[in-house]
């Protein structure tokens, strides 16, 4: 892969380089240019968009409509459909959950695997990077002592890309699993759910529906072009949503709980711990497994509530952005006219 400057810029070729070295420096920078034209437009472009329509108001109108049926949906009760997970055999899963503090949302999720989930042949990896409360100190050492548990302890600046980048190396599962410790399972088939299509051949990377405490949608597939680079096209819509019930194949899922085969982690390098050690590190693997011509496949019948980084927060790094925008160019901004 080319190097980029820290300027986000390819480096120009020697004077006496050859045709073919300034034809793809050329094309690196025309790569260069339709990310920040994508960025620099995308929310004017909308905009635009949006308050050029004739129907700007009854757009405007079918919004408030919108909002107060959806506040009365989610108060309804969602019934999932019954489904029997299709696993052969009984491959061993790593589960892998990075932390730092937070133990009681740690604790609640190890208690939600433990109790609900009915495929029983996982290990979890607890990942410590860095915790410093007692809370945390009393919850390692319980764990410490259970079978099947082993931790991982890293002393380091936070980089979630390197955290399961080493965890995977020590996982002695066939599947790996990533979770986020703020993460609740809600159903005994989910992780079967997901090692039902982990274990296809032409599958890359498995994610699950993820949903707010309220019950609305947080997670149910990830598309290129939306919210600027990638973004939940389902986020807050109530769970029975029909666009969510079916599982289908899509262009990336979150890694707060995405599931892999550990040769396809291994074979396409793991998480870009260098370019993108915090964010767009799940989207840049899963466009990688596109490449090989993998699929990337979202269940319904894996669901879990997420509590979206509680522990650590929502982190936008331009730096990670203008990697993600030079690498996969033409992905997004293909993307985002078609999403238009």
């Amino acid at each position: 892969m080319t190097p980029f400057s820290r300027h986000g810029l390819p480096p120009q070729p020697p004077d006496k380089a050859s045709a073919a070295e300034w034809r793809a420096y050329a094309g690196s920078l025309e790569q260069v240019i339709a990310a920040a034209e994508h960025r620099g437009n995308f929310l004017q472009e909308r905009l635009n968009q949006i308050v050029t329509s004739p129907a700007f108001k009854v757009l405007k109108k079918a919004r408030t409509l919108l909002q107060s049926t959806r506040g009365s949906r989610r108060g309804q009760a969602f019934t999932p459909p019954d489904h029997k997970p299709d696993i052969h055999g009984a491959p061993l899963v790593s589960i892998l959950i990075p932390f730092r503090d937070q133990a009681a949302y740690t604790e609640r999720c190890l208690h939600s695997i433990r109790a609900i989930t009915a495929y029983s042949n996982f290990e979890i990896i607890l990942i410590d990077n860095g915790s410093t409360e007692k809370a945390t100190a009393k919850l390692l050492e319980r764990e410490a002592k259970r079978p099947g548990v082993s931790i991982l302890r890293l002393d380091e600046p936070f980089n979630y890309s390197r955290l399961n980048n080493l965890a995977a190396k020590k996982a002695r599962g066939e599947h790996l699993l990533f979770l986020n410790n703020d993460i609740e399972a809600l159903g005994p088939e989910w992780l079967a759910a997901l090692l039902e299509h982990s274990q296809r051949a032409d599958v890359g990377a498995v994610g699950a529906k993820l949903l707010f405490p309220d019950g609305s949608i947080q997670h149910a597939g990830v598309l290129l072009g939306l919210d600027d680079i990638a973004g939940h096209p389902y986020r807050i819509a109530p769970e029975s949503e029909p666009g969510t019930q079916n599982v289908r194949e899509c262009q990336a899922v979150t890694a707060a709980c995405m599931m892999t085969r550990k040769d396809v982690f291994e074979t396409l390098g793991g998480f870009n711990e260098i370019d993108l050690p915090i964010a767009y590190n799940d989207v840049d693997f899963c466009l990688r497994a596109r490449e090989k011509n993998l699929k990337v496949i979202y269940t319904p019948h894996a669901r879990l509530t997420h509590h979206e980084s509680i522990s650590r927060g929502n982190i936008n790094d331009p730096a990670q952005s203008a990697y993600i925008c030079r690498r996969w160019a033409s992905e997004i901004a293909g993307n985002a006219i078609h999403n238009a």
